[in-house]
């Protein structure tokens, strides 16, 4: 008895071997392939700011609004108080902006994505560059150039990606389930974690392109700056469409001009680039 109760003892404690990781370009294929079907986004949108102001003050502000994606690369996302809209975020390929309507005065801020500092930044009130608020999302094509694939200690997929100022990592399930990224994380040169971006209840969107499953992205975005413990959380509330067949969303949205004429009117703005 005691001989086959230790055979069956040892067999019950094997350890079976792990799945074999993806390699880099299927794990980033399938990422990258969800991603082109997202082009465009709409939706009903629960934003909530936490922030720290110019004297050190914790604050935060939430409110209703939109989500707005297009072109890849086209962001706008207002958030309001009883049909008006206090804050809107924008950013196209070459710009950001910022109306703040929550001030005495209201301000205007903008600047180029390039030219974005820490300290520009903490002047919006945003804990999170505008258009690195798409790559959190899992929103932009991840870049193959030297990515590297590991494997964390849950056994979940990790690809790591470098650019100029630092890298991204993107934690994918073990195997790949799906291709939406549990976390994504911006890594600065020394490798330490700056801002950490958690995707939570995954939902599918609906696209109009009749290419089978709809694709899937995030209805829970919670961004937070490790550095500031300052976060944007954005809630995706109701149907998520890619808006092509109710032409949305309108170019207007995306045109800073346009939103300055219709928001106004405001005290001043404020060229960051500049100033």
């Amino acid at each position: 008895m005691a001989l086959l109760l230790s055979a069956g003892c040892a067999h019950t404690d094997r350890v079976e071997p792990a799945e074999p990781l993806p390699t880099g370009p299927e794990a980033i294929a399938a990422h990258n392939t969800r991603v082109a079907r997202l082009e465009r986004l709409w939706a009903r949108a629960i934003v909530t700011i936490r922030f720290t102001d110019d004297k050190g003050n914790k604050k935060w502000e939430q409110g209703d609004g939109h989500f707005q994606l297009k072109d890849a690369s086209k962001l706008a996302l207002s958030i309001g108080k009883v049909g008006e809209v206090l804050i809107w975020i924008g950013a196209d390929d070459e710009r950001y902006w910022v109306l703040d309507k929550l001030t005495d005065e209201p301000v205007v801020y903008t600047g180029a994505h390039e030219a974005l500092t820490p300290e520009r930044l903490q002047r919006t009130g945003l804990p999170v560059p505008p258009r690195e608020l798409l790559r959190l999302g899992g929103l932009q094509p991840i870049d193959d150039t030297n990515a590297m694939v590991s494997r964390d200690d849950e056994g979940r997929t990790l690809v790591t990606t470098r650019d100029a100022s630092g890298a991204w990592r993107y934690t994918l399930n073990s195997p790949p389930e799906d291709d939406l990224p549990l976390l994504i994380e911006r890594l600065n040169a020394d490798g330490e974690v700056v801002l950490s971006a958690s995707l939570e209840q995954p939902k599918r969107v609906r696209v109009a392109d009749g290419k089978g499953f709809p694709p899937r992205t995030f209805s829970r975005l919670l961004v937070t700056s490790v550095a500031t413990g300052d976060s944007i959380s954005i809630l995706l509330d109701g149907e998520i469409i890619d808006g092509r067949r109710r032409n949305l969303p309108r170019n207007a949205v995306f045109d800073l001009d346009v939103l300055t004429d219709a928001y106004g009117p405001f005290a001043r703005t404020v060229d960051l680039d500049e100033d």
